[in-house]
């Protein structure tokens, strides 16, 4: 499985390719004003004359991360007035910036700046609270991946379709990338497909849904039985485990009842798939008297503050074989990038210090993922 934060960081490295030219007008007029008190003072007096409501302050951005990016065209974007204002009366900002001044080559923001970058800041915060997202350590995750992939699928297919030139032309080269990564679903890790099953508020019916809204219904059709199938295997591993523990428990006259009884309800499930065929209800005997049935109708609570691992802790005693899978496959991460590198584009950079490290050394440090 990809790493779900370093393909959202391509996708939007891309992204930023296309407005390259605009960003580093913006990124240098805020360099600009930044690099002297003087000019921040002067800039503040116009803010304060323009009345603006806004407690956030100028920001540069960070090269090779691209939230930076974000946060300083977004700052940019509410003092847009300010910098005009600064533009009229300031006639050394007005020199420094024109043909023969030392920023005349980069020029001042366009208007095609002013009309392109807040599309961009739009496109920029949603992948920017999607990483947010993906890096919180007070939720699981697995379970949500297939809905953000759907999602980013969905607003790229979007944009391609409106009538901004714009628009159009920054998510082709995101959508390209996107598909590269996402587009064949059928390599990604099966357990990703379990985990969305094991949502009580998901489940297959929802599974499928998703598959044929991104690839149409005979991919549907074969995806759907691929991740059927895979957690029918995965509970019936689980299922081994827990008899086995179960059995060791039990005198020899009642572990012989529960073996013929098993036998007869493996039979009997035998005989249901069969004669089902593709309609498929997966319903796992456990031999001790209780009916698993997952695609069940469960009255779900549908708020922001809802918990699958608390939903799953609290129906263990209803479904102990579930709830015990449900504990492993949703603690999967979705991403193998640490926290600090979750917006960077660029690769590692390693400095001198660890450059002339013998190479038995660094085979150390990167076994321990130092």
């Amino acid at each position: 499985m990809r790493c779900v934060a370093h393909i959202i960081n391509l996708i939007v490295k891309d992204g930023l390719k296309e407005l390259n030219d605009s960003i580093e007008r913006v990124q240098t007029v805020v360099r600009y004003v930044r690099q002297s008190p003087a000019r921040t003072r002067k800039f503040n007096d116009y803010v304060l004359e323009e009345k603006s409501e806004s407690e956030k302050l100028l920001c540069l951005d960070v090269p090779m991360r691209w939230n930076s990016v974000y946060m300083m065209l977004e700052t940019a974007l509410i003092f847009q007035g300010v910098f005009e204002m600064y533009e009229i009366y300031d006639a050394d900002f007005r020199n420094d910036f024109m043909l023969g001044g030392p920023y005349g080559r980069i020029g001042l923001p366009l208007t095609d700046d002013s009309v392109m970058v807040p599309k961009f800041v739009k496109v920029l915060r949603y992948f920017y609270d999607l990483t947010n997202q993906i890096f919180g350590s007070l939720y699981v995750t697995s379970n949500t991946f297939l809905d953000e992939i759907s999602d980013v699928d969905d607003l790229l297919k979007g944009w391609l379709k409106g009538d901004d030139v714009y628009l159009v032309d920054m998510t082709r080269q995101m959508k390209a990338k996107f598909d590269k990564y996402w587009e064949n679903i059928e390599k990604m890790n099966m357990m990703l497909y379990v985990a969305v099953m094991l949502d009580p508020r998901h489940k297959y019916s929802y599974l499928r849904y998703v598959f044929k809204n991104m690839h149409g219904q005979e991919i549907r059709e074969k995806m759907g039985d691929l991740a059927k199938y895979a957690l029918y295997d995965v509970f019936e591993e689980y299922k081994k485990c827990i008899l086995l523990h179960h059995y060791a428990l039990l005198p020899l006259h009642q572990l012989n009842q529960v073996r013929n009884k098993m036998m007869i309800l493996n039979e009997k499930q035998l005989e249901t798939r069969e004669r089902n065929g593709n309609k498929w209800c997966l319903r796992l005997e456990v031999g001790i008297g209780q009916n698993w049935i997952l695609n069940e109708e469960i009255e779900i609570d549908e708020s922001p503050t809802f918990s699958i691992t608390e939903w799953w802790k609290l129906h263990t005693p209803r479904f102990p074989i579930l709830a015990r899978l449900a504990r492993d496959v949703l603690a999967m991460p979705i991403s193998t990038v640490a926290s600090k590198s979750a917006f960077s584009t660029g690769g590692g950079i390693m400095d001198d210090f660890r450059a002339s490290l013998t190479p038995k050394m660094a085979q150390a440090l990167i076994c321990c993922q130092d």
